[in-house]
């Protein structure tokens, strides 16, 4: 096997990174990815660094991948070392772009010969460079390369844009092979990749990643090959596009596409209002986000329009005043039946929260776990404030992760010196006060004899026990933390989350709210800024689903509003679920059986009134 030492740390990076900051990562499609042969992989691309590690985490069978990276990080020492260790592959420009430019030059042209004899290389199993290790064909095994076909990463209701650069690559990888006269036992295969996000930049939010059937271009490879031979560029770059459509053709079934942001906002409202995040399986997210979003723009005759534009609006009205009070969907709708009809029914239920929270047992076990991970909240919470670009969202996670890491290691650190100057304090201790219990003799006896341990003796051989027992103390201390948070924060995080949605809406109902004009840029959620990195099939002035933030406001003075369009959604919701004829089918099931569960709890959804 090729050791590539760096890609290795990196992927256990990653793998402790989404643990970490993600609840669950599900995988599917398995199977689609086989073991052995030269592989390219084809991704949606939403999240930057965090679809690289999570391919590189989820791919089946633990297989290496080299991704394309540009030829201008490999100019430093150091960061070639770490790329070149990672299986990187250099880019000297954008090949996604090739059918951009007109008439290439001859550097271009260098440029696109250079990737992709590299990527051959990479392929066949070959190290990017030259050199003896080349001619041991057989010691490295065929690896698989990672290509975004998208060329950049971008928040979008849909994907934009299906790049040729993966399609180039494949094509010729196959002319390569045909060159050289090689006889592959496995043949290169495209395996296209969906991933996709329950909410990308909130912290314990999912992932599910699924791989799709391998795509089959036996025939197109065959007639690249013979009109790259015959010098027939316009239809080599024919060829080209016909798998770039193909490609592009998988990774939208894949993934979740809608027409506009508006029907993906509403079908997204939809989704939370019918299932929270407990209660719905990552394995059926992307499916049924699907339907969803067919059921709300399906243009059939059958389909009550009237009702189903009125469904969509007051779900996007629920949605963008949700976002702009600050509150979350599963914090509202625990505490909305008891705190939304009067001011004393909310602040009875803001003090019942209160006890519940502050009180509760979990709490008390979770608060030293707590307190020792709070540099890591803090620095995460920072990072996303003043480094990341809040207006896209691509970014926000990315710093989180990267700073709340950085944080968490000097949290970490702490603990592990605190606690080795404890033990070599008790081991040199003399005089101890007697506990009094015999099982308590006993563990101060074990913790000095770890103490003295990792004092260390004289010696090499000494010395050498006291680092291992160091690191082992290390490694102990850090796993028990680690598992100790993770297993409580999710559980005392909500209820810190419905006691902030019970004291917004206490103080909701005392205040003013905004009403008639004002309140209607605050119908709508905010939605990125078009990217400069992709070509839009409609100006993006000109798209009116794309909404503008609105000016900032208090939140408290939505929680009438919001309580309101809370009801008035699900009512639309429900009895729009009820009168769509749908195909019949097992996510059609799911979302009627739960659209009947709503309808149960609707008779109880009051509307806020002043007490």
């Amino acid at each position: 096997m090729d050791l590539m030492i760096v890609y290795i740390i990196l992927r256990k990076v990653s793998d402790w990174s989404l643990s970490q900051f993600y609840t669950d990562v599900h995988v599917d499609g398995e199977g689609n990815v086989p073991k052995d042969g030269p592989l390219i992989i084809c991704a949606n691309h939403q999240n930057e660094l965090m679809d690289i590690a999570t391919l590189a985490v989820t791919v089946p069978h633990r297989r290496q991948i080299s991704f394309w990276a540009k030829s201008s990080s490999f100019k430093s020492p150091i960061l070639r070392f770490i790329l070149m260790s990672s299986g990187a592959i250099p880019v000297q420009r954008n090949p996604n772009n090739l059918r951009d430019v007109p008439a290439p030059s001859a550097s271009s042209d260098l440029a696109r010969e250079s990737l992709f004899l590299a990527t051959s290389r990479a392929l066949a199993g070959l190290r990017p460079r030259g050199g003896f290790l080349n001619q041991l064909v057989g010691l490295f095994p065929d690896r698989v390369v990672g290509v975004f076909p998208e060329g950049t990463s971008y928040t979008e209701p849909r994907i934009m844009q299906v790049k040729e650069g993966a399609a180039w690559a494949a094509l010729e990888y196959s002319k390569w092979k045909y060159e050289n006269g090689s006889q592959a036992q496995h043949p290169l295969r495209i395996i296209p990749a969906g991933i996709m996000y329950t909410d990308k930049t909130r912290y314990l939010s999912g992932i599910s990643v699924r791989y799709g059937e391998p795509l089959v271009f036996h025939d197109l490879a065959g007639e690249y090959i013979s009109a790259t031979t015959s010098n027939d560029s316009k239809r080599a770059r024919e060829v080209v596009a016909e798998l770039t459509s193909r490609l592009e053709r998988e990774l939208v079934k894949l993934s979740v596409n809608a027409s506009n942001w508006d029907i993906f906002h509403a079908a997204e409202m939809a989704r939370r209002m019918l299932w929270i995040d407990d209660e719905i399986s990552l394995k059926d997210v992307g499916d049924i986000n699907r339907t969803l979003i067919t059921l709300l723009s399906s243009t059939d005759a059958t389909v009550d329009s009237e009702l189903q534009s009125r469904t969509v609006k007051t779900l996007l009205a629920y949605s963008g005043l949700l976002h702009y009070s600050g509150l979350d969907h599963e914090s509202l709708s625990a505490v909305a039946e008891t705190s939304s009809q009067t001011v004393r029914r909310a602040l009875s239920s803001f003090f019942g929260q209160l006890f519940k929270t502050t009180l509760h047992p979990q709490l008390i076990l979770f608060l030293p776990a707590f307190v020792v991970h709070t540099p890591a909240y803090a620095s995460a919470s920072l990072a996303a404030r003043f480094l990341a670009t809040p207006a896209l969202p691509e970014t926000v996670a990315v710093f989180k992760v990267i700073m709340g890491g950085l944080g968490l290691s000097f949290a970490y650190g702490g603990v592990v010196v605190a606690l080795t100057r404890a033990l070599l304090w008790l081991s040199n201790a003399t005089q101890l006060p007697d506990p009094g219990w015999n099982f308590l003799q006993q563990q101060v006896a074990i913790l000095q004899k770890v103490g003295l341990e990792l004092s260390g003796a004289t010696g090499p051989w000494g010395r050498a026990r006291g680092v291992v027992a160091t690191a082992a103390l290390a490694y102990a201390a850090i796993k028990a933390l680690s598992l100790w948070h993770h297993s409580l924060i999710r559980a005392n995080r909500q209820r810190a989350l419905r006691l902030h949605a019970t004291m917004k809406v206490a103080l909701g109902l005392w205040t003013k709210p905004i009403s008639g004009n004002a309140l209607t840029p605050y119908l709508r959620p905010p939605v990125p800024p078009p990217s400069p990195y992709v070509k839009y099939p409609l100006p993006p002035a000109e798209d009116e689903t794309r909404a503008p933030r609105a000016p900032p406001v208090s939140g408290r003075k939505l929680v009438y509003p919001l309580l309101s369009a809370h009801a008035e959604a699900r009512r639309a919701l429900v009895e729009y679920l009820h009168s769509a004829k749908s195909p019949k089918g097992p996510v059609w099931e799911k979302i009627r059986r739960r659209a009947e569960v709503l309808a149960l709890s609707q008779s109880g959804m009051p509307i806020a009134r002043a007490s």
